[in-house]
């Protein structure tokens, strides 16, 4: 902790989220070790790139998903000032992670399938703004930032 900073008590909620955080940042970056295998055994078919290419790709975004959860958690852990930025990061990474599958892989065009990950994407990001709009009141509250 920098000398310009004093220590804030950590609300619950910021602990539970560190907690996800980590569990998200484990397996991010685990995923980033297992999805350069997984992708070259995959039917090319399925893909729309090289499995190489495929491979590569997803695997340096899985890293970054992991690498900013990690960092988000550590972050709210230790109620930085920075930490809320790290938090946005992520999700950035997990968005992105989302559009290079989707630009990647060959998903069925069909409208209930669109529809589908529409929904999902739509979801994490309401839900990514609430729990932004959390850790916010929460630093507020503490006098964090």
């Amino acid at each position: 902790m920098s000398t310009t900073e004093t220590f804030h008590k950590r609300p619950a909620g910021i602990t539970v989220s560190c907690w996800i955080l980590g569990l998200n940042a484990i397996a991010g970056l685990r995923g980033a070790t297992l999805v350069r295998e997984k992708f070259l055994a995959v039917d090319p078919r399925a893909l729309r790139a090289p499995a190489s290419t495929v491979a590569a790709s997803m695997s340096a975004v899985a890293f970054a998903y992991g690498a900013t959860a990690l960092i988000a958690a550590i972050g709210l852990w230790s109620m930085r000032k920075w930490a809320p930025h790290a938090f946005v990061a992520w999700v950035i990474a997990v968005c992105s992670y989302t559009a290079v599958g989707l630009a990647l892989l060959r998903i069925p065009t069909d409208t209930g399938s669109l529809l589908g990950v529409a929904c999902f994407v739509v979801g994490f990001v309401v839900i990514a703004f609430a729990w932004w709009r959390y850790i916010r009141r929460s630093y507020e509250r503490a006098g964090a930032l």
